[in-house]
């Protein structure tokens, strides 16, 4: 894996819908556990964005994710991320039926 190259830019999830099969890559529970949200997919490269760059999770991603693969990261806001994966899992969110 190549090392990881992290943007200054800032994300904006507002309007962004966790796919599952862009999560999958890193595994689901482990995005959800460290708030990673895979926003990219490429053959040479991933782009996360997360809230704040932390060693431990960095060293578990790059064990499950290919060797010529690179990272992205790239920051966002604490709370949009939040609300991206609360979004996720609202049963009732898309009907706002309660």
């Amino acid at each position: 894996m190549k090392d990881p190259e992290c943007g200054t830019e800032n994300v904006s999830l507002r309007h962004f819908t966790l796919s599952p099969s862009l999560q999958s890559l890193i595994g689901e529970r482990f995005s959800m556990n460290n708030r990673i949200v895979v926003v990219e997919d490429s053959s040479t490269e991933i782009k996360v964005v997360v809230t704040e760059k932390s060693l431990h999770w960095l060293t578990d991603l790059w064990k499950v994710l290919p060797k010529e693969k690179k990272i992205t990261i790239v920051m966002g806001d604490a709370i949009e991320i939040e609300k991206v994966f609360i979004r996720d899992n609202d049963p009732y969110g898309e009907n706002n039926c309660r």
